[in-house]
């Protein structure tokens, strides 16, 4: 029997590639004799780096960026090679250089973060040699259209005078009420060269009542004017950049709208991230030559519905008529829903445990709750359900 195991993370405790280990000691107690490939899953969010290395035998990247507040921090992304399509391609998680982890919750405010420090990972994985590059964007502490991003790659941004509106400085949320020219002259033609995918999973628009400022900025440290203010911003740098319908295009809010600055100055396109990963790691084919699957990720609710990996793994399965198990780390309100995609459901944590528990406790939960759901599959697989 060849059996897949493709787990996503089980955040705030184990990685996916973690989990799958666990899982797979659970698979040997049942089928010792059977073929397992262990393939860690993300859905372009965390983990999404180490997952893409794993599977495809890259590298990761480590470098000094520039972070949210302009204080240099450690940032990596994967780089790796694309065997179906002969060229090297490298994962960024926007995160690793302008999240919110990143910023103290004192100091956080998206009036003053930029994404400058995205841009610098970008420009590295070029000079690497990178000929596409997929930006994974979620977790932001910042609202600058992506102009920071586009600044480290060349893009100058000027007032109505014709000067720097950033004088030496990053760009930033605050910067781009002042923006009226945007001057692409000094960008590497190289750029153009790139294929930009972004993994995204929110529809937000650039800007207005469900817009980047309206719907995040606030959990960013935006007070309810700058939240306005921010709002006007977002307007005027898609004013400025004629890129009025590239700004309500569903998903260019996202991010403090880095999903409008990948469009607008990357020509990127914007994909579900569950969608990419399966792509590049060619998950179908694994699939098809899989008998069964095992899967699941923390917590399996009515949000795994959402572009979420366990599921996008669940429907490729479904189309190929092939018998796969979730094994989340517990389940919630309305992961009821997710049955039609399962054969199984066993959580691992039916009980309430502390993080230190959960740590001690989630490798032998694991193991146990794949044993017994491989035996609730035979069950069903002898009475023809």
């Amino acid at each position: 029997m060849k059996i897949l195991i493709a787990p996503d993370s089980f955040k705030g405790t184990f990685s996916a590639k973690q989990v799958a280990s666990f899982m797979a000691k659970g698979v040997k107690k049942i089928y010792p004799h059977s073929q397992i490939k262990i393939m860690p899953m993300a859905d372009g969010g965390e983990g999404t780096i180490e997952a893409v290395v794993f599977d495809l035998k890259g590298k990761i990247i480590s470098k000094n960026v520039t972070g949210p507040l302009g204080y240099k921090v450690k940032a990596k992304y994967a780089f790796v090679y694309d065997k179906t399509h002969h060229q090297h391609l490298a994962f960024i998680e926007m995160a690793e250089a302008a999240g919110l982890t990143l910023v103290h919750e004192s100091k956080r405010n998206p009036l003053y973060t930029t994404t400058y420090g995205v841009g610098e990972l970008i420009f590295d994985a070029i000079k690497r040699g990178a000929k596409e590059i997929i930006v994974g964007i979620g977790g932001s502490a910042t609202n600058d259209a992506g102009c920071g991003m586009a600044q480290a790659l060349g893009v100058e941004f000027l007032n109505k005078d014709g000067e720097s509106v950033n004088h030496n400085a990053f760009m930033c949320g605050k910067l781009l009420s002042d923006v009226r020219v945007i001057d692409t002259s000094n960008v590497s033609p190289k750029l153009k060269k790139i294929k930009f995918l972004v993994a995204c999973d929110v529809s937000n628009p650039l800007y207005g009542r469900h817009g980047a400022a309206h719907i995040y900025a606030h959990q960013k440290g935006a007070s309810k004017s700058e939240v306005k203010f921010l709002d006007k911003a977002l307007r005027n740098i898609a004013n400025a950049h004629n890129k009025s319908k590239v700004a309500s295009l569903p998903g260019s809010g996202a991010a403090g709208g880095l999903g409008f600055g990948l469009r607008a100055f990357c020509n990127a396109k914007l994909e579900s991230g569950v969608e990419i990963i399966s792509e590049i790691l060619n998950l179908k084919e694994v699939i098809k030559k899989s008998d069964l699957i095992i899967t699941g990720e923390g917590r399996l609710d009515k949000q795994s519905m959402h572009n979420k990996a366990p599921v996008g793994i669940a429907k490729i399965a479904k189309r190929y008529r092939k018998k796969i198990i979730a094994v989340p780390g517990s389940v919630g309100h309305g992961y009821e829903k997710t049955y039609k995609y399962f054969d199984v459901i066993l959580p691992t944590a039916t009980g309430k445990y502390t993080h230190k528990e959960l740590i001690q406790y989630t490798p032998k939960l694991v193991e146990e709750a794949v044993v017994k759901a491989l035996g609730k599959l035979a069950d069903k697989n002898k009475s023809g359900r």
